[in-house]
Order: C-alpha cells, then sequence, then structure tokens
C-alpha cells in the first residue's frame, strides 16, 4: 500500500501545500523558504502514521489529507478536537475523534507520569525544565520528547491501537520513517545494550530501579546495533548448521537431497562456496577463525561424493542466510569508503561493530570523525538498515554538515539504496546542491523555484 498524495492546510491560511509523490522514481523532494512548513508536514505525517494522536492534536494544522491507493482517503481535521475519518471511494468507512477536553486530561495525566519518571520540574503555569541540560520546554514539546517513555495504559489513550477500526488498520499498511535533523545524539532505554556501550553518558537521576534514559553517539549507538545484527545472523547460521548435521544421516538414507554426478561438478560448486565466504569477509561478516573449507580428495567413492555433495548444499542454505545484510554492507561500505571518506575509513568487525581508521591506518574514534562524516555515516546506516520495506521514508535537510560535493551525490546514492530496499523517499531540503538539477523530482512549497536556480 502506497501514498499517492498530501495535502495540508495550516491554521488561519499559514500554509497550504498540495504534494504528489513521484511513484515511478520513488523520491519526492520538496523545497521552500524558512517557516513555509516543510518540517511541520513531516512531524504531522510521522504522528499520524505512528497513531500517536496527542502529538497530531497539537501542530498547527487545520486539516490534512493523504491520498492512498485504491481510491481510500486518510482525512484529518484539528479545529479544537482532533477528528480522523478514512474514505473509501469518497464515503466515510470510519471515523475517530479525540475531543478537546479529552486532550487536556490526558495532558494532565501524561505530565504527572513524566514527572514522576524523569528529571523535569514546573516552572511557571506553561513550561517545565530539565534540570539535566537546563533546557525549557512547553507541555506539548516535553510530552513529544518523552513520549515513547509513557506508559503502555496512558500511551492506548493517545494513540489508536492495532485493531481500533479500519483507520488504524489502514495506518499500520502505512510505515513511516521519520529521519529528523538532530541525528548525532541517540536516546535510549535499552539498559542491556547501553551497557555494552563503551562510552556513554548516564542521562538519569533516579534510584536503581526506576527505568533509565541515556543519552549517547548515534554512531556508538549503531556500531553496537549492527555488531548484534551480526550476532543474530550468525545464532541463526549455527542453529541450521546443527540441525543439517543431526538430519544428514536420515536425508541420505531417505534420499531426500541431491548428490553431484561428478567431483568436478562437486569441485565448482566447492569454489563458488569459498569465493562467497571471501566476499562475506570482506564486508566484516565472518573473520579468518570462522572459515569452513570444503576440501575435495582426488579419489572419491561414492559414499563419500554423496556426504560432501550434501554438506556443500546445506553449505550453500547457510550463507544464504546472510544474503540480506552482504546486499546492504556492501552498498554502506561502497558509499561511505568510496565516495565520501577521504581521508578516513571505516570497516566493520563482527563484534566490535563499527572500526575507524586514517590513511595511516591508526584506529580513530567516534569523537575523531567530524560532524558532516558522523551525519552520512547515520543517514546511509538509517536508510539500509532501519527503515522497513515499502514505507515511507521522511527526510529532513540530508544536507546537514555536508560538503557540496557530497550533496550533489545524495540523490543517486538514495537511487541504488532504494533499488534494494523498495521504499519511498520524501526529501525536504533548503539546498540546491541535494536537488542537483533534477527539478521533475522537485516541488516547491513557495513557487519560488528562481531563489533555488
Amino acid at each position: 500500500m502506497r501514498i499517492e498524495r498530501i495535502h495540508i492546510k495550516g491554521l488561519f491560511g499559514m500554509f497550504e501545500h498540495d504534494i504528489r509523490l513521484n511513484k515511478e522514481e520513488r523520491i519526492t523532494v520538496i523545497y521552500g523558504m524558512n517557516g513555509i512548513g516543510k518540517t511541520m508536514i513531516f512531524r504531522i505525517l510521522d504522528s499520524l502514521f505512528k497513531r500517536n494522536l496527542f502529538k497530531l492534536s497539537k501542530y498547527p494544522f487545520a486539516s490534512a489529507h493523504i491520498y492512498v491507493e485504491n481510491n481510500q482517503t486518510i482525512e484529518v481535521s484539528n479545529s479544537g478536537s482532533l477528528n480522523i475519518r478514512l474514505l473509501q471511494d469518497e464515503k466515510v468507512i470510519d471515523n475517530h475523534l479525540l475531543f478537546s477536553n479529552m486532550k487536556d486530561e490526558i495532558s494532565r495525566k501524561a505530565f504527572r507520569e513524566i514527572e514522576r519518571r524523569f528529571p523535569v520540574k514546573r516552572i511557571d503555569e506553561e513550561r517545565y525544565m530539565d534540570y539535566r541540560t537546563k533546557d525549557v520546554f512547553e507541555l506539548a514539546e516535553l510530552l513529544e520528547k518523552y513520549a515513547h517513555e509513557i506508559p503502555t495504559k496512558l500511551a492506548k489513550q493517545l494513540t489508536l491501537e492495532d485493531g481500533n477500526g479500519k483507520i488504524a488498520n489502514l495506518l499500520n499498511e502505512l510505515n513511516t520513517h521519520f529521519i529528523e535533523t538532530q541525528r548525532l545524539i541517540q536516546f535510549s532505554n535499552d539498559g542491556n545494550l547501553n551497557r555494552r556501550l563503551s562510552k556513554r553518558i548516564q542521562a538519569s537521576m533516579f534510584d536503581e530501579d526506576e527505568p533509565r534514559i541515556e543519552k549517547m553517539d548515534t554512531v556508538e549507538y549503531y556500531s553496537q546495533e549492527l555488531s548484534n545484527l551480526i550476532a543474530d545472523k550468525h545464532r541463526e547460521y549455527a542453529k541450521l548448521s546443527e540441525s543439517f548435521e543431526l538430519s544428514l544421516g536420515k536425508r541420505l538414507m531417505d534420499k531426500t537431497v541431491n548428490t553431484y554426478s561428478s567431483r568436478e561438478e562437486l569441485k565448482q560448486e566447492s569454489k563458488q562456496l569459498d569465493e562467497k565466504r571471501e566476499n562475506l569477509k570482506t564486508v566484516g561478516l565472518f573473520d579468518d577463525d570462522k572459515d569452513e573449507l570444503f576440501i575435495i580428495p582426488d579419489d572419491v567413492n561414492e559414499l563419500t561424493l554423496a556426504i560432501l555433495s550434501v554438506n556443500v548444499q546445506d553449505m550453500k542454505s547457510k550463507l544464504r542466510i546472510f544474503d540480506d545484510i552482504y546486499y546492504k554492507l556492501s552498498l554502506f561500505l561502497d558509499i561511505i569508503n568510496k565516495r565520501r571518506f577521504s581521508y578516513k575509513a571505516v570497516s566493520i568487525h563482527p563484534d566490535k561493530g563499527f572500526i575507524f581508521e586514517n590513511i595511516n591506518n591508526k584506529k580513530l574514534k567516534v569523537t575523531e570523525l567530524s560532524s558532516g562524516e558522523q551525519h552520512e555515516l547515520i543517514l546511509m546506516y538509517e536508510l539500509l538498515f532501519k527503515v522497513p520495506e515499502d514505507s515511507l521514508v521522511l527526510i529532513d535537510e540530508p544536507e546537514i554538515s555536508l560538503h557540496v560535493a557530497w550533496q550533489k551525490k545524495f540523490l543517486n546514492d538514495l537511487r541504488e539504496i532504494i533499488a534494494i530496499r523498495k521504499f519511498d523517499v520524501m526529501v525536504s531540503t533548503h539546498s540546491p546542491s541535494i536537488i542537483n538539477g533534477e527539478w521533475d523530482l522537485a516541488i516547491g512549497l513557495d513557487k519560488e523555484k528562481e531563489e533555488y536556480v
């Protein structure tokens, strides 16, 4: 299920934008002056598709229409109360209403829960302070910041849960992934993951039995996350290996597997497997200590040939486990090392995640990467590893901290990623270098294209 068109009106005529997505290229770029509503569009869409009604109701827009395939339309009005309707061929087939007085009551309950769990305090009628950072938030901003930490029971009042009508079911099919401008810092309450990180800043001031939220460099967070992904694949590999070993005799006796007719065929298949293992090693999925080579003797009797043949077929099945992550890592390393980094390089280690080195092969810390290098690495990692297929990806200002030469390569890199990941992308930008002359993909929200050319 794909989105075809988006129409959003701001309050008091602040803005009105009609965006028809480029379905063929799967890339749509929106551009315009500051304050025209680019980021607001993304926040509205992200809140709607994540079914966070409280966040959605707090944004200053009057209405939004999301036109989907099969003549379906999600219609949202936000005047006092939040009303969401689903239309099929212009006929209403589902409706959800969140009254304004309910929003206020829920917000009070949510804040009390956040105040209990997190280091914030009220400083006046409308504002609150995070006393770790001294940052000041309005209530809506505070609830947005900590929305993912609100208890499930309370969150159900603020969201459309699965099975809660046709609207929720459709929104569940229309995944979005919002890549915001703040990308370098990650907040997490995953204690198991955080304990494995070599560096982290405790952002919690609770008792030991209270949930903790921690702040860390996103590059470091993703490095450990990637190591965990690789470890999961190896566990799957080991499990399948054990299954094949236990069933080898039975499969041979039952003749449920094919055997090769000649030693030459077996050697050719074995050679191809060795080449594939070498490819997996080049992207960091295997190391030298985990090699499983086939040695084919010159004289092979019929039984040995059958056993080796089954082992080769089993190995092909086991190595297929790594196909998806291999293609992603190959493109990731190609973009970062061959098209971006000039004096540094990143490699992958199965246990350590990202390994950074300079041109003299000296190991580097994450903090020794430039802001632009971190932004690019994070952006490419998210697109390749974190976005679900068939999603609408919202990328806000990909040009942040990037050299103009890197910006000009962005859309072509995006095409390569889309080819293996199969998602649609909306890009919001201030930079003509991101568009790089491809105005057929671009929609000007303020109709001032000449300002960008």
